[in-house]
């Protein structure tokens, strides 16, 4: 724990087995989250350690964040982005799409190149709905780490050229039916 400041403790944050997946976890967590954005002060979560356990939690975690507050977000997506757990990385690869913030790009570009397809996916599909850049299409399904580790040339080429003067684009908003 931090040994100086005030901070909420949400201790031992979790759900018995048979009541998981019932979104109660979460529910728990948004509210000491909540509570603690509420009087400005951060949040601490401890929460079961069993190796099973953590990248689910973490992945939780990660979109509960985001949700509350996307603008301080970008520092736990470039530490993500970086996890030895595939998951994780897809995790923070597809949160970042949520964060309407600059810092997500570069950790985006790097996970375009990432071992695992379904990691570079997610990460290429937020730049797209990040910057709508246009890039040559691409052949995902049967792409190699070296096809995607070219592709994310591609992308730190043109961010190289664009980040200084580029402004994310307003969201495209979603048509209702009428």
């Amino acid at each position: 724990h931090p040994s100086s400041g005030t901070y909420w403790y949400l201790h031992y944050a979790g759900v018995r087995p048979e009541h998981q997946g019932k979104g109660w976890g979460g529910a728990a967590i948004r509210a000491g989250m909540a509570r603690a954005t509420a009087e400005g002060v951060p949040a601490l979560l401890e929460t079961a350690k069993l190796n099973n356990e953590l990248p689910r939690i973490r992945e939780h975690a990660l979109r509960v964040a985001v949700r509350l507050d996307p603008l301080q977000a970008p520092p736990a997506i470039e530490a993500l982005s970086k996890d030895t757990n595939s998951s994780i990385r897809k995790a923070a690869a597809f949160e970042a799409r949520y964060v309407r913030h600059k810092d997500v790009i570069q950790p985006l570009i790097e996970l375009v190149g990432d071992e695992e397809r379904y990691v570079a996916l997610s990460a290429v599909q937020s730049l797209w709905m990040l910057t709508r850049h246009e890039t040559e299409f691409h052949d995902w399904d049967s792409s190699s780490k070296q096809d995607r580790q070219t592709w994310a040339q591609e992308w730190i080429e043109w961010w190289n050229v664009s980040k200084e003067s580029f402004e994310l684009p307003e969201p495209k908003s979603r048509k209702r039916a009428s």
